[in-house]
Formats: structure tokens, C-alpha cells, sequence
């Protein structure tokens, strides 16, 4: 009996000294992953989130987990929160609603200016603001509904202007949650609607400035806030190369015409005659990818006057010689720095 007890005592020693050595080891394992830095490689919560890249537009942001991510072209559902990105060359934009290529082209000038520009969608006024992010600013509004009485609509939308394309970005909220949770900015028009809640529109901007400073319910203030959340995380990456505009700096006589002298500054193109003024205008350059070749890069130069945008292809510019085609015209116009 004494033996079978020494033995049992000998057991549970080596039990309780291999239970003491393992969480020893556990220890000193935590403790060298956190003294590692990966530990701290999700100490903020965007860095749980789901991620979004497209490296050909060289656009990256992370989204919260609780947004759907929808493809291009795919529908909404009322019932969820969710996200879509839309990306589209220039010469490719065929959209209305203040979203055309013109409207689209004085907005890109009117944003590198600062300036909010032309209103696109049905924007609620109150809700559109210029958002920088970095090195571009975009439109940043709100959607609440479109065309007629009876729609309810949760967007918000950023909409921005890079190397040749527009992007936009929207968060769509759930209209049932939404229309529930703050019934008090809606109401019922059964004549035309039936039982289904629509916009107080004369409380529409009060809903946004509620939201803005973090008051709506919690279901719609989610909606609200996400959008943001995921605008905060926006990162570009930039492909090195020679500037097309700092090769436009400086006057250019013309080939034809020497009396006829063009002038770029860093904002501004300058037409002279005869050592004349004729006009000052600001200018800008986009890249076109779908029409580059071998020749010509792709890049566009915007000229905006007070009553139209005038648009040319730059077909070549070096050191000391100047291409151009006015796309209206067609004509081509060639130039030798002076």
C-alpha cells in the first residue's frame, strides 16, 4: 500500500511540474510575439476590415465588415448596407444626371481649384462639400431620393477625377431600417404612395445636420458613419513618370503663325498675338488610358473659357517642341518652344 502511494505522489509531481514548464512556455511564447511587433499589426480595428484593391487604378481602402461590397452593375437590396465602387475612363462617360463628360470635366478643373463645381445627381445642397485626399479633392454629397415623390433613397457619394477617370464611391444605407428608426423625417402621401413612408422633404437638411453631428438612431447613424469610416482610408499608389505639364511650362511660338504665341504657367494658358494678349484661361491635363499608343501617351489638355470647355489631344511635347489637335476643329497645330 506505502509503495502504491509513493508512486502516486511521484506521478502528481511530475504531472504538476510539467503543468508549471507548459504554461511557462505559453508565457514566454505570447510574450516574444508581443515584444515581435506583430501584435501591434492589429491594434487599429481597420485593420480587421475586408479589403478593397484595384491596382490598374492604383486605388486601395479598407470597409467595415458589417458593408456588402457589390460588383459593378450589381443591384441594391433595400435591406442591407453596402458599397460600390465605379471607375471610368473619361472619353468613356455616357451617364446624365450632371455625371457627363463636360460636367465631368469642369468639375475635375473646378476640384484641383478647390472649388466644389457643378452639382451632379440630386444632391441634397446642404450635404455637398469638397473632401480632400491627399493629392486630389472630390465631391462629397448625399442622395436621399430622385425623379419622383415616392422615392427614398440612403447614398452617400464621393466622386473624384484621376489620371483620366472618374471614380465614385457610394454607401447605401437600408431604407427599412432607416425610414423605422427615424420616422419623424418621413410621412405617409397615400394618394399617391399608398401606406409606404416618404420623405418630410421640408426635413430632409435637418436630417443631415442630425446625422452630421452624430445624433440619428443607431441604425442610420451606422449607415451615415461607414461611408466616412471607409473615405479615411483611401490610399493612391503613383507610377513615377515625366510631367506632361512641366513640359508645357514657357512660351511656344507657333509654326505657322510666328506673330501667334502660346504661354502655359502652372494654372493658366495664355494666347498672344502680335505680342498682344488675347486671352488667359486655366487649363488642365488628363490622361486618357484607352487612347494611348505608341506615339501619344494618352494625355488631354482642358482649356476652360467662360462659355464652353475646349479640349485638344496633346500629341507630343518635348523639350522644345509642342504637337496639338483641336478636337473640335480636328486641326492640328504645332508649335517650337521659345
Amino acid at each position: 500500500m506505502k509503495n502504491i502511494l509513493a508512486i502516486l505522489a511521484i506521478i502528481l509531481v511530475i504531472w504538476f511540474g510539467l503543468s508549471l514548464f507548459e504554461m511557462s512556455s505559453e508565457d514566454v511564447a505570447e510574450q516574444e510575439f508581443n515584444n515581435s511587433g506583430q501584435a501591434k499589426a492589429v491594434e487599429s480595428e481597420t485593420d480587421l476590415w475586408p479589403f478593397y484593391e484595384n491596382e490598374e487604378a492604383g486605388l486601395f481602402f479598407n470597409y467595415p465588415s458589417n458593408i456588402v461590397l457589390k460588383e459593378e452593375g450589381e443591384r441594391y437590396q433595400n435591406n442591407e448596407l453596402s458599397l460600390m465602387i465605379d471607375i471610368v475612363e473619361m472619353d468613356a462617360i455616357e451617364d446624365l444626371m450632371g455625371y457627363d463628360k463636360e460636367s465631368s470635366l469642369l468639375n475635375m478643373e473646378a476640384l484641383a481649384n478647390g472649388e466644389y463645381g457643378d452639382k451632379a445627381d440630386f444632391a441634397l445642397e446642404v450635404s455637398q462639400k469638397v473632401r480632400n485626399l491627399g493629392d486630389v479633392n472630390a465631391q462629397e454629397f448625399m442622395v436621399l431620393g430622385r425623379f419622383e415623390v415616392c422615392d427614398v433613397t440612403f447614398e452617400r457619394k464621393l466622386m473624384f477625377f484621376k489620371d483620366g477617370q472618374r471614380y465614385r464611391i457610394t454607401v447605401r444605407g437600408n431604407k427599412d431600417l432607416i425610414a423605422s428608426t427615424m420616422p419623424e423625417y418621413f410621412e405617409k402621401n397615400e394618394e399617391n404612395c399608398a401606406d409606404e413612408l416618404i420623405w418630410n422633404f421640408e426635413k430632409q437638411e435637418e436630417f443631415y445636420k442630425v446625422l452630421s453631428e452624430g445624433k440619428g438612431s443607431a441604425e442610420v447613424q451606422e449607415w451615415f458613419d461607414s461611408f466616412d469610416k471607409v473615405i479615411d482610408t483611401i490610399k493612391f499608389t503613383e507610377e513615377q513618370a515625366v510631367s506632361t505639364k512641366d513640359l508645357l511650362l514657357g512660351k511656344w511660338i507657333s509654326v505657322d503663325d510666328e506673330k501667334s504665341i502660346i504661354e502655359f504657367t502652372s494654372e493658366e494658358k495664355i494666347d498672344y498675338y502680335d505680342e498682344k494678349e488675347m486671352s488667359r484661361e486655366e487649363f488642365q491635363i488628363y490622361f486618357s488610358k484607352a487612347n494611348q499608343t505608341e506615339d501619344d501617351d494618352g494625355s488631354h489638355l482642358i482649356v476652360s473659357t467662360d462659355d464652353e470647355v475646349l479640349e485638344y489631344t496633346i500629341v507630343h511635347v518635348g523639350a522644345n517642341d509642342l504637337e496639338l489637335t483641336y478636337l473640335a476643329r480636328g486641326n492640328t497645330l504645332k508649335y517650337i518652344k521659345q
